[in-house]
């Protein structure tokens, strides 16, 4: 990738258009030492959240230390060197962290090259996380701008009509999941959506469905193809699909953005993906968290213990087991018809209300990404 990287590098340069910025995935450490060999700043994009950023900013740090890989780590004292971040547990940090897996190379590669970056700019706003925003500015040498949330001006408009419904950008199954929602109470139905990686044994995924017809609340489930690895799913959902009758609606992927917007909608039952969570907290929907994999644990704790917005779906004492229905049944229950819930929908319609002042003219990140690019005309003017 370097090589085709470095030839596009040099074709804009002999067409007389240089290349005055490099903005890159973190995790493309190797576009660092193209910009370098070509003299262009980089500016490093991290698609996660600010506290997450200070753990991958240390992860060299805390491999050397013994703390990671997590699973085998060689020393159960506190974390104490963290800026920003009280003593904690190894045990607390991200579950990308766990394991020796090919993949924690390919992070800490990336997070060792981060510090180097000119720029680092941040799907966050600085309302969400003040804390961990001014800990990055102090901590590094790249100038940091959060500049999320990073979602279309349309999600912001006020309700899902905002955005095009139309057959040219939804296929018929959306169509028929947005029609269904059109039938139905407002904020009644619980959307269940574990994004596009995450994986549930079977065993789980059947808990999942009978706690939702346990719980007698209108939901839709996403039902990816790849989500569970066992070819009788197929069978088990089409007998749920025959005793729940209208109250529920099982598709294979769905139009979030449009989902969460719909009035109908008044809970979202996450595996607490960045974006997933960011998207939530932008509709004002509050939510049932799920973690499975990579950051999605620090992601729940944000949600759960400082922003108040989401009821952990796992028993802290043992995250391991299987999720009964009927602990899921009670978990709908509190989240969509008890005080629990009525109080986080509340809450959750006032970070909408500040996730979107944020991006508005003038906002926090606003003001940032226009402070970005003001940074490189001034590069630019005195080069």
């Amino acid at each position: 990738m370097a090589a085709s990287v470095r030839e596009l590098i040099r074709k804009f340069q002999e067409e007389g258009n240089p290349v005055c910025c490099m903005i890159t995935d973190t995790f493309n450490g190797f576009t660092q030492d193209l910009a370098d060999e070509f003299g262009i700043p980089r500016a490093v994009f991290w698609t996660s959240n600010a506290i997450n950023d200070i753990y991958y900013l240390f992860l060299p740090e805390l491999i050397s230390k013994g703390f990671v890989p997590v699973a085998t780590r060689k020393t159960e004292e506190l974390i104490t060197f963290l800026p920003g971040c009280p003593p904690m547990p190894a045990t607390d940090l991200p579950l990308a962290f766990y394991y020796d897996h090919p993949i924690l190379g390919v992070i800490c590669d990336g997070a060792s090259r981060f510090a180097e970056a000119r720029f680092a700019l941040c799907n966050t706003y600085e309302e969400l996380e003040p804390h961990a925003v001014a800990t990055l500015r102090s901590e590094m040498k790249s100038s940091y701008f959060p500049v999320g949330p990073c979602l279309s001006p349309a999600f912001f408009a006020g309700d899902s009509t905002a955005v095009e419904r139309s057959s040219e950008h939804l296929s018929p199954e959306d169509l028929a999941c947005l029609e269904w929602l059109d039938t139905q109470k407002e904020s009644s139905v619980i959307y269940v959506s574990f994004g596009s990686m995450a994986t549930l044994s079977m065993e789980q995924l059947q808990e999942l469905a009978r706690g939702l017809e346990r719980s007698n609340q209108p939901f839709v489930l996403v039902l990816r193809k790849t989500l569970v690895a066992d070819p009788s799913v197929h069978d088990f959902f089409e007998g749920l699909k025959q005793r729940i009758g209208e109250r529920g609606i099982v598709i294979s992927w769905a139009p979030q953005m449009h989902v969460l917007l719909h009035p109908a909608v008044g809970g979202f039952l996450t595996h607490c993906g960045w974006n997933s969570t960011v998207e939530g907290i932008c509709a004002g929907v509050p939510m049932l968290a799920w973690p499975c994999m990579a950051e999605q644990n620090i992601n729940c704790k944000e949600l759960v213990e400082h922003w108040k917005l989401a009821i952990p779906v796992q028993d802290d004492r043992d995250k391991n087991s299987v999720v009964s229905s009927e602990r899921l049944a009670d978990l709908v229950a509190r989240l969509m018809r008890g005080d629990e819930g009525r109080e986080m929908r509340a809450r959750a319609r006032e970070f909408r209300k500040v996730a979107a002042a944020a991006v508005a003219e003038g906002g926090s990140s606003d003001r940032n990404l226009k402070a970005f690019a003001q940074a490189l005309r001034d590069l630019e003017a005195n080069n």
